[in-house]
């Protein structure tokens, strides 16, 4: 499985991306292209997803076999200044869990990993984030991790990023 951060297609933080008028139909088609290439491979995407009926979510898509084959998305938005992720995304309310090849994975987006998820009976819990740098940050963010795994029993896997888009 390979493993990408949080909003990796298309960048963190958005900011004012949204409003370029092809923005979001050059995202589609860069997503188009990344499942159109896996195939015989697992990927967890970060991305931006629109629900037609709820709205847009800071994301992340799991693909096998040439096809999304589910998703899971933030639940706890940042509201930092430049990072004010409620003004872009809306709030998820599904599952935080995705089956893969007879694996539970529970994947956590962003600061979600130590939110009230329950992750209970999973085989692995994935964490991908996206940060603007802050020294001693990463560390802070694994011990978290390590903690909620040894919780639950199971095995932490993380994917991060931090930097600043320019």
């Amino acid at each position: 499985m390979v493993v990408f951060p949080e909003l990796s297609l298309i960048g963190y933080p958005p900011q004012g991306l949204f409003k370029m008028k092809d923005f979001t139909r050059d995202c589609q088609a860069a997503l188009r292209q990344v499942v159109e290439h896996a195939d015989g491979i697992g990927v967890l995407l970060g991305t931006a997803l629109q629900d037609d009926k709820k709205g847009l979510y800071s994301a992340v898509l799991l693909i096998g076999n040439r096809q999304v084959v589910g998703y899971t998305a933030k639940r706890k938005l940042k509201v930092l200044g430049a990072f004010d992720e409620a003004c872009y995304f809306e709030l998820f309310c599904g599952t935080d869990s995705l089956a893969f090849r007879g694996y539970k994975l529970a994947v956590a987006v962003g600061d979600d990993v130590w939110g009230d998820a329950e992750y209970r009976g999973v085989d692995l819990i994935i964490n991908i984030s996206a940060s603007p740098y802050r020294y001693g940050q990463f560390k802070w963010h694994n011990d978290i991790l390590v903690h909620v795994a040894k919780k639950i029993g199971a095995p932490p896997g993380v994917c991060k990023s931090d930097g600043r888009q320019r």
